[in-house]
């Protein structure tokens, strides 16, 4: 089954309201439909959990008349659901170092160790726990990159413990998440690496140009003295120029060089970070 905006739109034509208020209904109800046709692509991935985890209503990007946003699940990870406010998703939420798991407050996602007070530069495994079922308590694993940002849970693997016996099942959802995280830094790290000689090949790209055009300057200049009247003096500028006209074509040869092998560098899954950071499209011929 299909359906668009166009034909939701028509299905609202006979309540007595005006044209925006029926568009705006055509709209919750495709993200509606989107939302779920969604959660049916996922179950068929993720079909033992889903049951489970739709308890915790985790399962949809919509709910609701007011339209309120809960999350999205990640493009091509099956199981990966990214949500704004976790809290209120789940029953309690804790970091992998507070389960006892591991021993470190997260992962740096830069080469300096650098982080700042609101937790940006670090990522951290955390754990969220969802509904109880059959006297088993529950967990899933996620990770998180700074207070201000929200968190990514694994729905796909849910971590059970019967009874009261729920500390071995929250450790073991710790440690997965320190492991999301861990990649997720090293993920991270290597996006920064790939962006910042980006940005060092435009920063040798703008350089060049500035070479280019003192270049075009001095040429001017030379053929001025050498339309002089000959003399010493005329000799004199006019090698002057010539060896600094030499040394900045020099400059634009090792610049070339060096952005040659800033993109050389760059593994191929990382090329689109370079570009960003290089601020192109594709990179040149």
């Amino acid at each position: 089954m299909q359906i668009n905006l166009e034909s939701a739109y028509r299905a609202t034509r006979g309540n007595r309201t005006t044209a925006t208020a029926r568009l705006a209904i055509a709209r919750k109800r495709l993200a509606r439909f989107e939302s779920l046709a969604m959660e049916y692509e996922i179950s068929c991935a993720t079909r033992p959990a889903l049951a489970d985890v739709s308890k915790a209503r985790a399962l949809v990007s919509y709910y609701g008349d007011s339209g309120f946003y809960v999350g999205t699940w990640q493009p091509g990870k099956p199981g990966m659901f990214y949500s704004e406010k976790p809290d209120s998703l789940f029953r309690g939420i804790w970091t992998s170092e507070e389960t006892g798991a591991v021993k470190h407050s997260g992962w740096y996602d830069n080469e300096h160790g650098e982080s700042a007070r609101d937790g940006s530069g670090l990522i951290w495994g955390i754990v969220a726990q969802l509904t109880g079922k059959d006297g088993c308590a529950r967990f899933v694993a996620g990770w998180k990159q700074g207070d201000s940002c929200g968190a990514t849970f694994d729905l796909s693997t849910i971590y059970t413990a019967p009874g009261d016996d729920d500390e071995t099942a929250r450790r073991s959802a710790g440690l997965a998440g320190d492991a999301m995280a861990e990649r997720g830094a090293d993920k991270e790290r290597d996006h920064n690496r790939a962006w910042q000689a980006g940005c060092d090949w435009r920063d040798l790209k703008d350089t060049e140009h500035e070479t280019r055009r003192a270049l075009l300057a001095l040429m001017a200049e030379r053929r001025a003295a050498r339309s002089m009247a000959t003399g010493g003096g005329s000799q004199t500028i006019c090698a002057r120029l010539r060896e600094m006209i030499e040394t900045g074509i020099d400059e634009i040869r090792e610049n070339r060089e060096k952005r040659l092998t800033l993109w050389n560098g760059t593994p191929r899954a990382l090329e689109p970070s370079f570009l960003d950071g290089a601020d192109l499209v594709a990179y040149p011929a």
